[in-house]
């Protein structure tokens, strides 16, 4: 056992370093080279998931089976789909607690921090396409949101407190784009508009929400400051309070949670490892069929 155990780890580092070493080789290669290079070791590694370049749209795609989904940033997108497109809608939709909210056709989704619209390939077989909202400041992203959408109700805004113009700090490679210097750096600064979720909520004549997905990079209480009054029409709240608050990289789980239970909202579940939660709020859903503490 313990020589197989060695030979075992010896095989891992080696196929570690060498897709170290293609990863390393795939960043500078042309757009269609690199989907080459990496559609090979995917064969080679048995995975079911493939990558092409759109040279009409400048965007990247994967395909598994009948599913495709674009994403801008080619490191990034190599790095979440190599495992399965459907593998990492999946894992998703579990990290943020949303396989365990019941949906309906005309259930309402407002997503906050769209980055590729990775929650509308979670629920685009549920609910009408038409009742998926989105707000994705990055333009790059934002084109994504809308190819993988169909081009449905989206903003390329910010969720911010008030209406403002902004500016905002790009880290698409690592997902990290915010209106606060990210503490791991970033690529260059842009300028945006912010609005929010009352004034949009309001002007489309919504009424309902089932479920509002938070993920704003550190900016999440102030996301919901400017969700104030919506925050009565809401059923879910999944909310990302991770450590990306500004250079000193502090969590804002705490003081959302602290906003959102003087607002009617209890914890259904809730991650301590990735500071994911999902918010009931108890005045609208009474019962949670499926609570489990995690």
């Amino acid at each position: 056992m313990k020589i197989f155990s060695y030979f075992k780890d010896l095989y891992n580092l080696h196929c570690n370093y060498f897709e170290s070493l293609i990863n390393e080789i795939l960043r500078y290669l042309p757009p269609k080279k690199a989907c080459f290079l990496k559609n090979k070791m995917q064969k080679i590694q048995g995975k079911k998931t493939y990558f092409t370049f759109d040279e009409v749209n400048n965007i990247y795609y994967c395909s598994e089976d009948d599913l495709q989904h674009f994403f801008s940033n080619r490191e990034r997108g190599f790095y979440l789909f190599s495992e399965g497109l459907k593998n990492r809608i999946k894992n998703l939709g579990e990290s943020y607690f949303i396989d365990k909210i019941n949906f309906e056709d005309d259930s309402v989704i407002i997503d906050c921090g769209a980055n590729s619209g990775e929650l509308y390939a979670y629920l685009r077989r549920i609910i009408s396409p038409e009742n998926y909202h989105f707000f994705e400041p990055s333009p790059t992203d934002f084109q994504s949101v809308q190819l993988n959408s169909g081009k449905v109700f989206g903003k390329m805004e910010a969720l911010y407190s008030s209406e403002e113009d902004l500016k905002l700090h790009l880290a698409v490679t690592r997902g990290d784009s915010s209106i606060l210097e990210p503490q791991k750096g970033f690529d260059k600064i842009i300028s945006i508009k912010s609005t929010t979720l009352d004034k949009y909520v309001s002007h489309h004549s919504i009424n309902s929400i089932r479920l509002f997905k938070v993920e704003a990079e550190g900016l999440e209480p102030e996301v919901l400051v400017g969700a104030h009054q919506s925050l009565q029409m809401i059923d879910y709240i999944c909310l990302d309070g991770g450590e990306e608050r500004g250079l000193a990289a502090t969590e804002t789980l705490s003081i959302c949670s602290n906003l959102l239970f003087t607002n009617g909202f209890v914890i259904d579940f809730l991650s301590l490892r990735t500071a994911r939660a999902l918010f009931r709020n108890k005045n609208r859903v009474h019962h949670s069929n499926n609570r489990h503490n995690k």
